[in-house]
């Protein structure tokens, strides 16, 4: 059962026995910042060690000729692995490359031909070759919106 983060605190504050509180993000009160601080460690831990299905997510974009920088979803927080794939020209991409591994493709090695590889580099998939033509790219992710709203059960960014 997913629980919003006022309910999860709720939960902890209960089990202190400490003021349960009606807030969280706008509470003054140093205890309940502090139990949230820890909330969010501890689901930060968690979400980057285990693919959690209700935070999967497909997501696509299409390539510009000549563009090989691309941005993240908003909500990125990781990729799954080997999910990206040109669904245009049904090949899986390649990566993410190795910083040894880049330096070697875009400096020293020709980079043509029908494999795309990629890396993350600054909230962006970097592909090699550069794109040259509109191509579907599809990848699977992890999702940072662990939190949801308590009226509205949105997922939301803590």
């Amino acid at each position: 059962m997913r629980k919003s983060l006022l309910q999860i605190v709720q939960a902890v504050t209960g089990e202190l026995k400490i003021n349960v509180p009606t807030v969280v993000i706008s509470s003054s009160d140093t205890e309940i910042q502090q139990i949230y601080a820890l909330v969010i460690a501890a689901c930060d831990e968690l979400a980057q060690r285990h693919d959690w299905e209700q935070l999967m997510y497909t997501s696509s974009f299409t390539t510009v000729a000549g563009q090989n920088a691309y941005p993240l979803p908003s909500d990125f927080l990781r990729l799954i692995d080997n999910t990206l794939w040109n669904k245009t020209t049904t090949r899986p991409v390649y990566g993410p490359e190795s910083p040894e591994q880049w330096a070697r493709l875009t400096r020293g090695v020709v980079t043509s031909g029908p494999t795309m590889m990629f890396r993350l580099q600054g909230n962006n998939f970097t592909f090699v070759p550069t794109p040259g033509e509109a191509d579907q790219i599809i990848f699977d992710y992890i999702s940072a919106a662990y939190v949801i709203d308590a009226g509205t059960s949105a997922q939301k960014l803590t």
